[in-house]
Parts: structure tokens; sequence; C-alpha cells
């Protein structure tokens, strides 16, 4: 299979291919989704106010309100599932921990971050920046020859305004990250992480389109903000229950001791750092029957057919 067409997260042998999509319209079906209940009352809230005010109704207004309310906090807050699912555990085989690490591929930290996770034999998925990728392409193959998985983090990462992107932006933010890895031969991810974890009512759809699960966390250790490793570590350890997804980023040394005094701690505990399969991961702990690849799921999904294939005709559109 051309290397170019392919989307994966890890390696080409067998033990290594965990997010390996072997075909992309079995994962286009189950990725299919619906206008949530949030994004219905959103746009439906206006009318509503303005037929409620049109009765000399001011009540009215706490309808507009909440629904500006639910519009913030969906967009802001990482883990809210409004605008549509957001990975954040995955069914696990026994004390098993996803370990996510942010923002590389860097010189300075990769190779060292590498071999402290080979010292522990833990595995780690990698969410990297297109802009870093052409920086040091060396480094994901890298990434990937050690046995661990890659995801898009988008192109440039634009963490201060990422929010409140349009449809056209948030498009090309992915398309040039996978682009990206194209050039270079490289594996294309079908995991995605938004900046800061932030969303908005257009993301969805598109990764929709493309065949791509948005991945959120459990548990962040701060280390971008946090200056003691020791801290940052403790974040993520009180966290460290079984299924649970762990972010880390690569920005300093701070990062790297944050993530050996993590993983000596797992290792006491006897909690392995795994890699899981897209059919493995779900929108909350509990979540044992919401599999996205699941056929009942799908099939409820199928009356909403129109709606989601009017999304991939507007945003493959400008792509063809």
């Amino acid at each position: 299979m051309n290397p170019k067409n392919r989307r994966a997260g890890a390696g080409t042998t067998d033990e290594c291919i965990f997010l390996f999509v072997h075909s992309r319209r079995p994962l286009e079906k189950r990725m299919s989704t619906r206008a949530t209940p949030i994004v219905w009352y959103i746009v439906l809230a206006p009318f509503a106010t303005l037929v409620l005010l049109g009765f000399g109704s001011l009540e009215g207004l706490w309808i507009l309100f909440f629904a500006h309310l639910a519009l913030i906090a969906t967009t802001l807050i990482p883990s809210f599932q409004g605008f549509g699912p957001v990975m954040t555990f995955f069914g696990q085989a026994g004390d098993e921990v996803w370990l996510t690490i942010d923002d590389g591929p860097n010189p300075r930290t990769t190779p060292a971050i590498l071999d402290l996770l080979d010292r522990y034999e833990a595995k780690a998925t990698f969410f990297l920046v297109g802009q870093k990728i052409m920086d040091a392409p060396g480094l994901v193959q890298m990434i990937l020859d050690r046995g661990h998985s890659i995801g898009n983090h988008t192109q440039t990462h634009p963490q201060l305004h990422f929010w409140r992107l349009g449809p056209r932006r948030l498009r090309h933010e992915i398309e040039r990250f996978e682009g990206t890895l194209s050039n270079l031969n490289l594996p294309i991810p079908c995991l995605f992480r938004a900046p800061t974890g932030m969303k908005n009512p257009y993301l969805h759809p598109i990764l929709s389109a493309r065949s791509l699960f948005l991945v959120g966390w459990s548990a962040r250790a701060f280390d971008t903000r946090v200056k003691e490793p020791a801290i940052a570590a403790e974040r993520l350890l009180r966290a460290a229950e079984p299924g649970a997804i762990l972010l880390l980023h690569e920005c300093s040394q701070i990062s790297i001791r944050t993530l050996e005094i993590l993983l000596h701690a797992l290792d006491r505990r006897q909690i392995r750092c795994v890699i899981p399969k897209p059919d493995q991961l779900r929108t909350k702990r509990t979540d044992s029957v919401k599999t996205l690849d699941c056929e009942p799921t799908c099939a409820a999904f199928s009356k909403w057919g129109s709606i989601t294939q009017s999304w991939r005709r507007l945003y493959r559109k400008d792509s063809r």
C-alpha cells in the first residue's frame, strides 16, 4: 500500500499498527455524526426568542442567554460533548493508561522522551504539529520506528484563535498537516486533537468527513505552566485510573522530568502505558455501549444520512 494513502498511528509491523485504518469507508461510516441537541438549541434559540418577544414575553431572552452560555461552555471546555463526541477514556484490558504527548516533534526533547519511554517499556501517541514536522521529519519516523503512534495537532497550532476559526481555515489546518505527512511518505493518522482542546460547531463535520477521531484527555499535567515537575506529575498520577488518557507536552526539560517521574510511579504501581485501538475509544468512563464502530449506532444514525452527506459535500468541495 502506498504510504501516501494510508492512515496509521504507528509503524508497519502488525504489532505496531495500533491506529491503522485499512479501509477508509468503514471508518467514515462509523464516524458519521449528527447535529446534537445542544447544536439544535443554539441554532433555534434566536427564533424562539423572537417569537416570544413578539408575544411580549421578555422571558424569551433567557432562552438566548442560555444558548450563548452553552456555546461558550462547549467551545472552551475540552471535555464537553455538545458539538459531538470527544474521546476522553478508552476501554482497557487491565491496569492501562494512554499517554499522549503534544506539540512535537522537537529535536531538543523528542529523542530524550523516546529514550525514557523505551526504558520503561511504555508506548505513547505523539500529537504533532505540521510545521515542526517539516523542520525535523526524521523525528517522526523515529517515533514510528520505536513503536509509538502519531496524531494530527494541526499544521500551525493556532492555540490562541483555533476556537474561532471558520470552516475554511479549520479544514486548511487539518488538510495541510495531512499533506505534510504525505509529501514525506509518512502515514496519515486517524486521530485529531485540537490546540488547547477548544472547538467550535464547524469542527466535528470536518473531522467526520475526513474520518478523524477527536481525542481529548482525562487529565493534563499543565507542564507548560507548572514549573515544578513533581507537581505536574502528581496531577496525572491522581487521575491515572485504568482507561485514562493522560496529556503532557514536549516543550522543555520540565516536561521530560515530569514524564520521568510519571513513568517511574506508574511502573511501581504496575500500570502499563498502551496505545488503544480505535474501537476502544470512549467518550466517558462508563461508555461501554457507545463505541463508534458498532452496527446499532450506525443504524441509529442512518436517518441522519442526508445531513452527514451534505456535510461531506460541503467540506470536501474545495479539496477535490
